[in-house]
């Protein structure tokens, strides 16, 4: 996997201060199968610890010993030390280190990361975050802010703060709390499958350090957390009954950031329960393994619930059980489902479990629902119980099929504008969406939403078009050309468009004048947006969902030559069953006419049919800019025949032809390779 240096992603955040997309590069190995469960999202069961005592500690958690930055660490017994990626021992540089941001510092605590790939400067929004907060800017030191630039410290980094020493001599079961800011890239030595982000624990002053834990492993490459995530771990294994405890927060990787702030170690409560990850399974047997937050009913399968729960008490929990309820939010009332797991007679403290509603939900209304999990166990009176309900989305509709939701709880950007910063400019992008069809079913149109607001707005005359195709036999991967299913016209998009925030583009029945064949069969394909921005001139932005971190393949984005994985889901949607209508769809062609061979080199035939006389008649070819690079004007006798156009001077790549006669307009896509 190839390493590359982050995008410029600029400040174009929506709701929440992460960029979706990731950009580690998908090779030629095949991936596993695309047909993958959404179950692996959940992680695997693991014990941190079997004990059964009861210390007999208070039901809620007390705090042993807290730390908020409301000044300066550096001279309150924290360490702080940086170190250069290629320096391996134990001599720290003296500018790779945490900063600290206060109230009086510059930059002070209302800024995040000046970096130039950061993705705008948002701070942590921890509770104590206006007091002060710490933070290891990766992609500043390394860049100083520009994307072309020089930091004072060339990544990778290592960055280790350390705290004072803790007395846990008292207390055997302890929790260790905190909330944190982190974007990942890549981890030691630039890997990717690795996180930057690190505990470390020492019994003995930090002479030593004896345990490591690595954080935010789920976090896909060039996403987030959230900028308010409080991260509760509990930590008696490595620090409780201790009276000597350091612990160090360690960024060890490339680029973008981590903060954090409100750190606590807590008493650990003798009972708390958890859940921590939930998904709605489609049938895999049917072909489809992802979740989709969208499905069209002529396509729809079974789902089955599921949710990893976590005993994170002190005690074990006796009768712990899963249930499930659908609710119609149109209509509150009666679920439309409701389900329960088998009983677990007992969880331990300190592990988890994977539990399911054996009762699969076939959706039958078309409807935007909620999927509410909830957590029955003994002792419920007693635990704190924000932590044992979750909820999710899920929409039966009669024509899209979509990973994203309707509703996303948190979404950022990705367009043309993603790469000006990079020279070579990149002005022309591909996104493509995993759409996995179980049914037979009429591929209509397809739609994407447009950023409308802020910065990253879409802009008037920019192009966009798309295509549905199978996967390269090699890699699974969009296939492009030779593996067209269908495609629609070059589309422009209008101040309309923008307004509305999505544009619509039918897959037309005839394209070019042949005929495309919209009934489509189960199996895999890619839904692909082509994105072309006039050589920067008219940029289009659309808008990435980062509801769900979902499986690499789910989205992917191709750039210059080389597809990049996502890790969320492009708002894009593939219609079924009807032609949409609209200001924003393209037209019919007026007339019949053909251009081949396509891919051509030297001569390109045209041939035409209309039900009148053409006459006067202009072809023009243009680049993917709009630039014009061929123009022929002739006088047309008749209602058809064939023209021949001379390419043989122009260069490879993929040109538009638009053929403006009398009788009518005609455009069609036309690739030229010598």
């Amino acid at each position: 996997m190839k390493n590359l240096r982050p995008f410029l992603l600029g400040a174009f955040m929506v709701a929440a201060p992460a960029i979706a997309w990731t950009q580690s590069r998908l090779g030629t190995t095949p991936p596993q199968s695309l047909r993958q469960s959404a179950a692996s999202a959940l992680g695997e069961s693991s014990a941190a610890s079997s004990t059964n005592q009861d210390p007999s500690f208070r039901t809620e958690a007390i705090n042993l010993w807290t730390e908020n930055f409301s000044s300066n660490p550096n001279s309150r017994g924290w360490l702080n030390y940086g170190f250069r990626g290629i320096n391996t021992g134990n001599t720290p540089d003296t500018n790779g280190v945490w900063e600290y941001r206060g109230t009086s510092t510059l930059p002070a605590s209302g800024t995040g990361s000046r970096g130039a790939y950061a993705a705008g400067t948002t701070a942590i929004q921890s509770p104590t975050r206006t007091n002060g907060f710490m933070i290891f800017d990766s992609d500043w030191l390394d860049n100083n802010g520009s994307p072309t630039g020089t930091g004072v410290l060339g990544s990778p980094h290592r960055g280790m703060l350390i705290s004072p020493s803790i007395d846990l001599s008292s207390n055997d079961f302890v929790n260790l709390s905190f909330y944190q800011y982190y974007r990942r890239f890549g981890g030691p030595g630039g890997s990717q499958s690795s996180t930057a982000s690190y505990l470390l624990f020492s019994v003995d002053n930090g002479l030593t350090w004896s345990d490591t834990l690595a954080l935010n492993s789920n976090i896909a490459v060039n996403s987030s957390t959230s900028s308010s995530t409080m991260t509760r771990l509990n930590v008696s294994p490595y620090i409780g009954g201790q009276d000597s405890v350091k612990i160090a927060f360690l960024f060890n990787g490339d680029y973008y950031f981590w903060m954090v702030d409100d750190i606590a170690i807590e008493q650990a409560p003798r009972v708390d329960m958890t859940i921590t990850g939930t998904a709605f399974l489609p049938d895999t047997s049917a072909g489809r393994g992802i979740e989709y937050g969208m499905v069209p009913n002529a396509n729809k399968t079974p789902l089955t619930f599921q949710a990893r729960v976590a005993n994170i008490g002190t005690t074990v929990r006796n009768n712990v059980q899963l249930q499930v309820s659908v609710i119609d939010t149109t209509a509150p009332g009666t679920p439309l489902f409701t389900g329960t797991s088998v009983v677990l007679p007992s969880l331990d403290p300190f592990t988890d479990t994977l539990l399911s509603i054996s009762t699969a939900y076939t959706p039958n209304l078309l409807k935007f629902t909620r999927v509410n999990y909830s957590l029955a166990f003994d002792s419920t009176s007693m635990d704190s119980t924000a932590n044992n309900t979750a909820s999710r989305q899920f929409e039966l509709t009669d024509s899209m099929l979509a990973l994203n939701v309707s509703f996303p709880a948190s979404q950022l950007t990705f367009g043309t504008r993603n790469f000006t910063g990079n020279p070579p400019s990149v002005f022309d992008i591909k996104i493509a969406n995993i759409c996995q069809l179980v049914s037979t079913d009429t591929v209509t149109s397809a739609t994407a939403r447009l950023v409308n607001t802020g910065t990253s707005t879409s802009q008037a005359g920019g192009l966009i078009y798309f295509t549905l195709e199978t996967g390269d036999g090699s890699t699974g991967l969009p296939g492009g050309t030779a593996s067209v299913v269908l495609e629609t016209d070059l589309y422009t998009l209008t101040a309309s468009d923008i307004s509305r925030g999505r544009v619509t583009v039918p897959f037309p029945a005839t394209l070019g004048g042949s005929p495309q064949e919209r009934i489509v069969n189960p199996g895999e394909y890619w839904l692909v947006a082509h994105l072309f921005s006039n050589n920067g001139s008219n940029h289009i932005s659309l808008i990435d969902d980062q509801t769900v971190t979902m499986p690499w393949f789910a989205t992917v984005l191709f750039r210059s030559t080389d597809w990049f994985n996502n890790g969320n889901a492009a708002r894009m949607s593939l219609n079924f069953g009807r032609i949409p209508t609209g200001t924003n769809v393209v037209p019919q062609e007026m007339l019949a006419a053909v251009a081949y061979p396509n891919p051509g080199s030297d001569l390109l035939n045209i041939k035409v049919n209309a039900a009148r006389d053409l006459g006067q008649t202009r072809l023009v070819m243009t680049d993917l800019t709009g630039r014009t690079v061929l123009e022929e004007r002739l006088t047309w006798n008749g209602n058809g025949g064939r023209h021949i156009l001379d390419i043989s001077a122009l260069p490879n790549g993929t040109y538009s032809l638009e053929m403006l006669t009398e009788a009518g307009l005609a455009r069609q896509r036309v690739v030229v390779q010598h």
